[in-house]
């Protein structure tokens, strides 16, 4: 059974025609997902694109984004000649849908290319995307970062990650494996996280090692890790949300383990690779927050937001918080914690946005109906960034019409309406 309009959507944008336009992982006529467009007032739904339609199509889009000159470009994680992926091309009006790139997966130390895209494009402010690539690349297949120009032309990879192969167990590795999301600094540098590698990697074996943390030229001449992640003196572990670019030009981020009472971290690093810090360690409290997952927020009062999906009034048990906290450290807060009453959310996956009322908006995944106790099927809420006025603005309901279990946050439309996505 496949559904004709799509399932489980995770990416939306909006046009520079006010249009939302987003893609579904899986469902469509072939099972493997399309790219469909909305009107922000929910008429005119269509799909722009099915996946699986044309020979060595990809399967499993994971990003979408738009282009100077209006054109969609995306990744899929999976599909085309070679089942590692592809970067399309396709019009707003569901025209010109093409392949740019094929990803390979070829293994070679010097002239690899990548497979399985994890994350969207990065539009870079010379116009040019850039992305990652979980595997690939090297022998040793730890993945990669390329770039194409604003035409989607001219792909190239720019960095492959390597770790030292040995037979020696103290031999480690110095590089990092499976890149995430790029974030790109004031310099015009590249910076990223990698979720495994680095100098703890054991005997640099695959998916072993707490993590790095990397920056790249966008033309490929420079390359360095500027920091390790290590489990040892309280340091957080396994970066996976990628990096939060503040006003003051430094980086900051979260760990989902490690730090000092190993249940997760938020950290700042500047951008020349100095001045790494563990702002936060969390379980440090009965009530705290654990295993932070999403990226951060900076609200517009300069204090840092995210959330965790465990954690909070019920300790251990918990289901999770929205947080802020300085970014030099200080001031930790709990905004708010999931569970107390009844018919809240639990569970935030996604870090939340601040609308233009400077209010906090967001979504959980699970609770709403049925939650006096456990169940449901999540909620989009409100809060202050006081913790003040916290209100459940919709509880998804048990009629599958509508939609349950939003994962990811929410964008405010250029009409000030909220959007978003259930899975």
């Amino acid at each position: 059974y496949f559904n004709g309009d799509g399932l489980s959507p995770v990416a939306l944008t909006q046009g520079a025609d006010g249009v939302l336009y987003g893609v579904t992982q899986t469902g469509g006529t072939n099972g493997v997902g399309n790219v469909f467009r909305l009107g922000t007032n929910g008429s005119a739904f269509a799909v722009l694109h099915t996946f699986g339609d044309v020979a060595n199509d990809g399967t499993t889009p994971v990003g979408l984004a738009r282009g100077s000159n209006g054109v969609l470009v995306g990744v899929t994680q999976s599909g085309g000649s070679y089942s590692n992926g592809v970067v399309f091309m396709l019009s707003t009006n569901g025209s010109g849908y093409g392949l740019a790139h094929e990803f390979t997966g070829t293994l070679n130390d010097t002239s690899g290319d990548g497979a399985t895209p994890g994350a969207g494009l990065l539009r870079g402010a010379d116009g040019s995307w850039y992305g990652t690539t979980l595997h690939g690349g090297t022998d040793q297949d730890d993945g990669t970062v390329f770039r194409m120009n604003a035409d989607s032309s001219g792909y190239q990879v720019i960095r492959r990650f390597t770790f030292i192969d040995s037979v020696f167990y103290d031999t480690f590795s110095t590089d990092g494996q499976q890149p995430g999301p790029l974030a790109q600094g004031a310099n015009g540098l590249l910076y990223g996280t990698t979720a495994y590698g680095g100098t703890t990697g054991q005997g640099a074996y695959t998916e072993t090692g707490d993590g790095t943390l990397f920056v790249l030229a966008t033309n490929a001449m420079d390359y360095a890790v500027i920091y390790n992640f290590s489990t040892t003196g309280g340091d957080g572990q396994s970066p996976v949300a990628g990096l939060t670019l503040g006003r003051d030009g430094s980086f900051y981020g979260v760990t989902p383990s490690g730090g000092p009472a190993g249940q997760g971290s938020v950290f700042r690093i500047n951008a020349n690779g100095t001045g790494y810090q563990i702002l936060y360690g969390f379980g440090l409290a009965p009530i705290d927050g654990l295993g932070p997952e999403s990226g951060l927020m900076q609200g517009a009062d300069g204090m840092l937001y995210g959330t965790t999906a465990e954690g909070g009034y019920f300790g251990g048990s918990g289901v999770g918080v929205v947080f802020k906290v300085n970014p030099d450290g200080s001031d930790y807060t709990e905004v708010l914690s999931f569970g107390f009453f009844g018919t809240a959310g639990q569970n935030p996956t996604s870090a939340p946005l601040q609308g233009h009322d400077g209010k906090l908006y967001g979504t959980t995944s699970d609770g709403g109906y049925m939650s006096r106790g456990w169940g449901g099927f999540g909620i989009v809420y409100t809060v202050g960034t006081n913790g003040l006025g916290y209100a459940v603005l919709h509880q998804f309901s048990t009629n599958n019409l509508e939609g349950r279990t939003p994962y990811s946050g929410l964008i405010q439309g250029s009409d000030g309406t909220l959007y978003g996505t259930t899975y």
